[in-house]
């Protein structure tokens, strides 16, 4: 009996001390659940750097934050994760709430309101330079595709250090006090972005993850790379997951606009870019919660920044061979830690100028050495890459027939990033295997939208009206969602409600390198299912929540482009005036900042850059 009891108290004591070793867990953890990635954004380091000098901006005081994003993973528990990594000064959290997202991304359904908290039941929370806080666990349902507003307020101004670019949408209230258990901010909410070119990012402060607690054998999958896949490809592929009956996996978007995969970001905006795929792959794809399954789709601009202009003896050159050496390591990185790696083929760029200041010089011209470098790189994942990665994905059934050194117009905005109809073709031609779902038959996201991308009217001659999709085709699925679909499809260079006119809709195609023409499809899907407007002119609806008007627009351009080219008067043309007024705007803001930056020398208050700083095209 003695030699009995001993053993049960051994016993005891080496489950007691194997509770506190971590990595080991028993059945309770099971039976509690396990965090799974819902949402993510990956941080970079904010501001701009002029000259010698660092610029960020400020949160001034009595300030609310409101963050809308879309989880792609349901759950009734939750956890929210706020960064300061790249911050110099503590972040001071003064009060968060979690709500369903109202009729407009900037409005929320109060009657959903919840408080968030900190540190075992605080609404205050200090974030110091270079940390990075969880929330407590929160009982709050989340239900993928179906937007959440997290709105908090910052008493104190704060540097504005750590952001996302990709993932949703923030408004300010600058000034107006604690908004956080409101509808409406205010009547003059701020949206947070950054213009790039033909693209619009959309700054989230802070805000980096949302995990859900799941008790079944749900996943992540993280797909992070540069800005060709820095837009919704992500939810496109969660949609198709959703609507196959998958919802136990989560799609996590981890990429970065300009990102390398060998060096980081050069230029004076090049802490925008962010740190190098290399130096960033364990925090923002292998650290992330319930990761199985990690997609990559970048080297582009490790080819393209050393050929630019702008960037010409500033982005260090990386060899075909030095690229292929970063793939070989994250892909080690990956198997070692117990992650299924897939790789996608490098798309062309042929007509991708980089002319963001719309003037007649481009920063970027095509040549044959950087098309041979990217035919070496898809030769090698095509051929020899298995041996490091678990598979990889053709992309090149997106190039033009006729000139596979480009993409078809109608997938790209500009000749390198996608428009709503290649994001639909990019999520399709991604493997099952990619992302856990090796052997089964899925049904493609096309078929669902009832959408042929390939098919879609492009800059070439002929009529919007080729590439109508009947509203009766379009699933329950769709007429049932909250919105979230209505936000992908809708162009973004639109507001909530109003019409968009397309006069240039017939014109024809000036030649392989020019801008995409704005011919712009417009599919009206229609819970009630009422006859759409499928041509290429005006047409008005509410882009809200509600399941009864769900409007969602595809236009080739992504609607953020300008159609006029020139002007009728034959004097300067739209793109040169607006040049003109984009650098003297730029100016304006050197002077701002020279003079808020004298202030700040001389008093040591914090200032802000105003929302100029946000508008400065990279």
């Amino acid at each position: 009996m003695k030699r009995f009891s001993k053993l049960i108290c051994v016993i005891t004591s080496v489950i007691m001390l194997a509770a506190l070793i971590p990595g080991l867990s028993f059945a309770s953890e099971a039976s509690d659940g396990r965090w799974v990635g819902s949402w993510s954004t990956a941080p970079i380091k904010s501001g701009i750097q002029i000259l010698n000098g660092n610029y960020t901006d400020y949160l001034s005081a009595r300030t609310t934050v409101r963050s809308t994003i879309t989880p792609t993973l349901s759950g009734n528990t939750i956890r929210l994760k706020f960064s300061n990594i790249y911050g110099s000064d503590t972040v001071y959290i003064n009060e968060t709430t979690i709500a369903v997202t109202g009729d407009t991304d900037d409005e929320i359904d109060t009657s959903t309101l919840k408080q968030v908290t900190f540190n075992n039941g605080s609404k205050y929370a200090n974030i110091l330079p270079g940390n990075e806080l969880y929330s407590d666990e929160i009982e709050f349902p989340v239900e993928a595709l179906k937007k959440i507003s997290i709105s908090t307020y910052y008493e104190n101004s704060t540097n504005l250090m750590t952001s996302g670019l990709s993932g949703g949408v923030s408004y300010t209230a600058l000034g107006f006090g604690n908004k956080t258990h409101k509808k409406n901010l205010s009547s003059i909410a701020t949206k947070l972005d950054l213009t790039s070119g033909t693209i619009t990012y959309h700054t989230i402060p802070f805000l980096v993850n949302l995990d859900v607690k799941r008790t079944d054998n749900a996943y992540s999958v993280v797909i992070i790379g540069d800005s060709t896949v820095t837009n919704d490809t992500y939810l496109f592929l969660a949609t198709k997951l959703i609507k196959n009956g998958i919802t136990n996996v989560g799609v996590l978007n981890e990429s970065i606009i300009g990102n390398r995969v060998i060096y980081d970001g050069a230029s004076a905006l090049g802490n925008l870019y962010g740190y190098s795929l290399l130096s960033r792959f364990q925090k923002d794809a292998l650290s992330q919660a319930g990761c199985k399954y990690i997609i990559v789709k970048e080297g582009l601009n490790d080819i393209l920044h050393p050929m630019t202009k702008s960037m010409k003896d500033i982005a260090p050159y990386a060899s075909v061979d030095e690229i292929i050496d970063g793939y070989k390591t994250i892909a080690g990185q990956a198997r070692k830690n117990g992650k299924k790696i897939f790789i996608i083929t490098r798309t062309p760029y042929k007509g991708y100028t980089r002319d963001y200041f719309m003037s007649s010089d481009a920063d970027l011209e095509w040549s044959q050495k950087g098309e041979d470098m990217i035919d070496d790189i898809n030769r090698w994942i095509t051929n020899y890459s298995g041996g490091y990665f678990d598979g990889y994905i053709n992309a090149d059934p997106m190039r033009d027939k006729s000139d596979p050194t480009k993409l078809m117009n109608q997938l790209t905005l500009d000749g390198a990033h996608l428009t709503s109809y290649g994001q639909i073709a990019l999520a399709d031609l991604l493997t099952p295997e990619s992302y856990g779902q090796s052997g089964k038959n899925l049904t493609p996201l096309s078929s669902i939208l009832n959408i042929d991308p390939y098919k879609a009217s492009s800059s070439g001659s002929g009529n919007s009206n080729s590439s109508s999709s009947s509203s009766s085709g379009i699933s329950d699925f769709f007429k049932n969602a909250t919105g979230a679909l209505a936000g992908l499809l809708k162009p973004s260079g639109s507001g909530n409600s109003g019409s968009s006119n397309n006069s240039n809709s017939n014109s024809s195609s000036s030649g392989a390198n020019s801008t995409p023409n704005v011919i712009t499809p417009t599919i009206n899907f229609d819970a009630n299912n009422s006859s759409g407007n499928q041509n290429g002119g005006s047409q008005s609806g509410s882009n809200s929540n509600s399941a009864n008007s769900m409007v969602a627009n595809l236009q080739n351009n992504g609607g953020n482009q300008t159609q006029n080219t020139q002007s009728s008067s034959g004097g300067m043309s739209v793109k040169q005036i607006m040049g003109v007024m984009l650098l003297s705007a730029v100016g304006i803001l050197l002077v701002v900042a020279a003079m808020v930056v004298l202030y700040n020398k001389d008093s040591g208050t914090p200032s802000s850059l105003s929302r100029g700083v946000k508008k400065l095209k990279i």
